[in-house]
């Protein structure tokens, strides 16, 4: 019995990690728990303004494209009072240039309206999907070299 039960940790745990995150139209927010959140953060102009603005200015890599590597990254970053992001981290990753896409992308997102608790703003995190699909991608050109970028 006793050595049964490191087999059923090691079992649970490999279940654990081998989670994966579903696909969202949007992001979920992630409580800390240390505070009651009266309001959630959201986005200035809402999702079809934030998904808007991660189109206009992702850019898909060229040899992502040619290699037909598509997937979602997963991050996971702060939203300070200010409503910046920060603290990127990815938390599932598709390939090391899509990742760093992704990251420069969210990096931009600083229109956030942070969550309040009793009327004061606070620090929260919020996990966001972006999906990279060479499908949905077209070639724009900028001065002398093709860019991908994403469809609006």
């Amino acid at each position: 019995m006793k050595a049964l039960l490191p087999i059923l940790f090691l079992c649970l745990t490999i279940a654990a990690f081998g989670q994966t995150y579903p696909d969202s139209s949007f992001s979920r927010i992630i409580k800390t728990g240390k505070y009651p959140i009266d309001d959630n953060i959201s986005y200035k102009g809402g999702k079809k303004r934030l998904w808007k603005i991660i189109r206009k200015n992702a850019k898909y890599p060229e040899q992502d494209v040619k290699d037909s590597i598509r997937g979602t990254v997963y991050l996971y970053f702060t939203i300070d009072t200010n409503g910046h992001s920060k603290d990127i981290i990815v938390i599932k990753s598709v390939r090391d240039d899509l990742d760093k896409e992704a990251i420069r992308c969210v990096s931009l997102l600083n229109e956030w309206i942070p969550g309040k608790t009793n009327g004061k703003k606070v620090v929260l995190h919020n996990i966001l999907p972006i999906k990279f699909d060479f499908h949905t991608a077209i070639p724009v050109k900028q001065g002398n070299s093709p860019e991908i970028k994403f469809k609006l």
